[in-house]
């Protein structure tokens, strides 16, 4: 499989005006990828976040902006051992 997604605060997946997201660490070995959100403005709305794998996995993440309580970090996992990050992709909803 190929190299993939970049990982690190310079490399950043998606940016709004109220969001920037990008990959703050990935272990192809166990298939976990932690991808980080800051927030530009708060509250910053509703998104759908999805990570794609080479392999055709993927996880959404439902992030919500408004919630006070909120993750800024988010741990995501793929079954394929040594799979590679394919790419992000991100989706305001409201």
């Amino acid at each position: 499989m190929g190299k993939g997604v970049e990982v690190g605060p310079h490399n950043i997946q998606f940016e709004d005006d109220f969001i920037k997201v990008w990959i703050s660490g990935f272990k192809p070995h166990t298939g976990e990828a932690w991808v980080q959100v800051e927030d530009k403005q708060v509250p910053s709305g509703f998104y759908y976040i999805t990570v794609h794998f080479a392999s055709g996995n993927s996880h959404r993440i439902d992030y919500d902006g408004a919630n006070p309580n909120r993750l800024q970090e988010w741990s995501v996992t793929t079954m394929q051992r040594n799979d590679v990050l394919a790419r992000v992709e991100v989706k305001k909803m409201r």
